[in-house]
């Protein structure tokens, strides 16, 4: 007989130590923690709000863009993407997945910058949370000579054998 009731007791605790263990998960708690703490590790959705219409260019140069710079973004994410140069000029891209986009920027040296992700939230906070922002490895130089104006042409898809190199940054690197 006590035997039976222990083990009555060990399920019973075993039931209660799941249901508080499957609340908890579900962002059900019971240590006092507000709604507006847990909201704070999740990012809603609904404060989504709709991309710019693919190939919207944001410059802040009046410098005439001479230099052709083609960009191919791969299919899923959207695309934000920015390229500084040292004297603070800041041009930013909006690029829709499975599309490519030509456009013409002012000659000089610039580092490029580009965030993906799913849900955007505006130009300050990019994808959210989930931002994937990242720096190219490499310089981007649109020059001229003579007879030639030279740009880039950016397939801008994850691959291991491929040729531009980037580094995670935080998403404050392309909204400054």
């Amino acid at each position: 007989m006590k035997i039976i009731k222990l083990i009555l007791s060990i399920i019973a605790c075993l039931l209660v130590a799941l249901i508080v263990f499957r609340r908890q998960g579900s962002f059900v708690s019971f240590n006092n923690q507000s709604t507006s703490d847990i909201a704070i590790t999740r990012e809603s959705t609904h404060d989504a709000i709709p991309f710019p219409d693919h190939g919207t260019i944001i410059s802040n140069t009046s410098a005439d863009p001479v230099a052709p710079f083609t960009i191919s973004t791969p299919s899923g994410d959207t695309y934000f993407l920015v390229i500084l140069k040292s004297s603070n000029i800041k041009i930013q891209f909006y690029l829709h997945p499975e599309k490519t986009f030509e456009s013409k920027v002012p000659l000089g040296t610039y580092d490029l910058y580009f965030a993906s992700g799913q849900h955007w939230y505006g130009d300050e906070r990019l994808f959210g949370l989930n931002s994937n922002a990242r720096k190219a490895d490499t310089i981007l130089v649109f020059s001229a000579d003579e007879s030639n104006t030279h740009g880039h042409e950016l397939h801008l898809q994850q691959t291991v054998a491929g040729n531009l190199g980037s580094k995670p940054v935080d998403i404050s690197d392309l909204t400054d």
